[in-house]
């Protein structure tokens, strides 16, 4: 679980978040504004915890902790790498 969520659920929103955002930035006809939502995901893809997170004593199971892994990976792939540093 993280928070009240159990890890497979976090994976799950995980990958709809990457999916939306990226038909999103399909439909965003600014570049600035393209940016700073691309801007937007590399602080939060930054921000989630690389090893599954849980409380003590509640490991999830072995499918869920590499659920996470793995779209965690494809999140921060897509944006992660994106982040400019600000002058």
């Amino acid at each position: 679980m993280i928070g009240s969520r159990p890890v497979d659920e976090v994976a799950w929103r995980i990958d709809r978040i990457r999916e939306d955002a990226e038909n999103l930035l399909k439909n965003v006809r600014a570049v600035e504004d393209a940016q700073l939502i691309e801007d937007e995901l590399a602080a939060s893809a930054i921000k989630l915890p690389t090893k599954c997170p849980y409380p003590k004593g509640k490991k999830p199971n072995d499918r869920a902790i590499v659920y996470y892994q793995e779209a965690l990976g494809r999140f921060k792939k897509r944006f992660a790498g994106r982040r400019r540093s600000k002058k």
